[in-house]
């Protein structure tokens, strides 16, 4: 795959995870516990009619009967498989509770704390760029703990959350591919059973206006072709220009935050934002340098 199908692949993830998240709008009456559970079910659908298509479904029993016979890899699957399920859970339930600007803040903050882990456990050096960016950020964080005396703990979740997911992900280096799918099916039973729970004397099917199996299987179609382009440009792009093009995602989560329900930007929350921005930005044209000097030195080869 060209590095132009990678880069478009990574766009269309972001703007698909973006489209997710003002799909709460068509979900109704449904709670944010429902959302999740249905996203993870119908993910594993799509993801499974995937592996059928690439005509995977040997392979991918190899590998899962791997892990089985693996403890350690069965400890790590289950890992990753649980901080998953939280990021989907935070990412259906923050939309219809109103707190998508806290989801949108979590994702900004992200890259920065992936950079601070990279240098706290694998004594990765920081970039001048990147000592800027962590330093605005702080700026953010500080003003938003000087308002409310906290940070939202749906920003939290998503910045403190990934990291370890990663760190697992990065020993093990085994099939993305295969991985994800053996995370999404350790979440079948738990979302087939919050669904159980959560359905007692409530709407089970949202009203949509496609119905409410239509708009599930848009639900799953969403989720499972984020997903696919997410994974597709992650194996096709080197880690610095993924890594700039994966600053997207919160920009457009951010974006549509502004039409949820139950959403406004106020004068102050500014104050946090724009250093964020900032920072971002500026880790964007730290990374940007880097691509451009590595491009030149390649060419004086």
């Amino acid at each position: 795959m060209t590095a132009h199908k990678g880069i478009a692949l990574s766009l269309v993830s972001s703007v698909l995870f973006a489209v997710l998240c003002y799909y709460s709008v068509f979900l109704h009456p449904l709670n944010g516990w429902q959302i999740a559970g249905w996203r993870a079910v119908t993910t594993v659908l799509l993801l499974m009619l995937a592996l059928a298509f690439r005509k995977k479904r040997g392979p991918f029993w190899h590998y899962l009967m791997s892990v089985i016979k693996s403890t350690r890899l069965l400890i790590a699957t289950f890992a990753c498989a649980a901080l998953l399920g939280l990021q989907i859970l935070i990412f259906c339930w923050a939309p219809v509770n109103g707190q998508s600007r806290s989801l949108a803040l979590g994702y900004f903050l992200l890259p920065l704390v992936m950079v601070l882990t990279g240098r706290a456990l694998y004594g990765e050096t920081m970039s001048g760029w990147q000592k800027i960016a962590v330093l605005l950020a702080a700026c953010g964080v500080a003003a938003e703990i000087m308002m409310v005396r906290s940070l939202p703990l749906v920003a939290l979740v998503v910045m403190l959350g990934y990291p370890p997911y990663f760190i697992i992900k990065r020993q093990l280096r085994n099939n993305a591919f295969f991985s994800v799918i053996a995370e999404n099916l350790c979440l079948l039973v738990p979302a087939i059973a919050l669904l159980i729970y959560q359905g007692s004397g409530k709407e089970w099917l949202p009203v949509g206006p496609v119905g409410g199996g239509g708009t599930l299987a848009g639900l799953g179609l969403l989720s499972g072709s984020a997903l696919l382009c997410f994974l597709l440009a992650s194996s096709s792009l080197s880690f610095t220009v993924f890594g700039m093009l994966s600053y997207a995602e919160p920009l457009l989560l951010f974006l549509v935050s502004l039409f949820l329900p139950g959403e406004k930007l106020t004068l102050a929350s500014l104050l946090t934002y724009v250093p964020i921005w900032l920072a971002v930005l500026t880790l964007m044209v730290g990374g940007y340098r880097k691509v451009k000097a590595s491009a030149r030195h390649s060419r004086e080869r």
